[in-house]
């Protein structure tokens, strides 16, 4: 099929160079992202309808990853009363997800390589020191602190424990079900010792 002829046919037929009295979108007859300019000769008026067939054709032309993401951008505003397809807006998302993953630096093979070899700074022994070494005595947020949940002595119904971990193990729970236990309030066997 011959997009162009269409796009072309779409713009001279639907294509208004003053601004009509109706609800109309301003288009680009050559796209800014394809070098075209924001000069009055440049520019028309569409409909809605019109205005996102245009986008769909210039999309299906080129395809180009700013016109995919266009595309898309059309399909995802409907306040503006574009109406959507489900075939369209597959489409659309499709041509998206493309332009996204070309446009993407993760996807740049050379990018991969230095992040993924063994030569990456994160994976050399230095940096992994470094990085620990930042975490130790005073640079540590926890430091001169103890989670209070689980150094806390906790009473159970079989018995007392030392700590949450404790209680955990002596009841053959998870730790977090003790603290559910502990937490509700019908369970009043179920209590941290200074709340007893």
């Amino acid at each position: 099929m011959d997009y162009k002829k269409h796009y072309d046919k779409l713009i001279e037929k639907h294509g208004i160079e003053e601004k009509p009295c109706y609800y109309s979108e301003r288009h680009h007859v050559v796209p800014k992202c394809m070098g075209g300019s924001d000069e009055l000769s440049n520019l028309v008026y569409l409909k809605p309808k019109a205005h996102f067939t245009a986008h769909f054709l210039l999309w299906k032309i080129y395809r180009s990853p700013k016109l995919g993401h266009a595309f898309n951008m059309m399909c995802n505003n409907t306040s503006q009363g574009s109406q959507r397809g489900s075939r369209n807006y597959s489409i659309a998302r499709k041509a998206h997800s493309e332009a996204m993953s070309e446009s993407n630096p993760m996807f740049d093979p050379v990018i991969v390589a230095k992040i993924s070899g063994d030569n990456h700074y994160m994976k050399q022994d230095k940096w992994k020191d470094y990085f620990s070494e930042q975490r130790l005595g005073r640079n540590n947020p926890m430091f001169g602190r103890k989670n209070p949940s689980r150094y806390r002595k906790v009473m159970t119904p079989t018995g007392e424990y030392g700590s949450l971990v404790a209680a955990a193990e002596g009841n053959n729970l998870s730790r977090s079900s003790v603290m559910r236990y502990l937490k509700d309030a019908r369970k009043e066997e179920w209590c941290y010792i200074d709340q007893a």
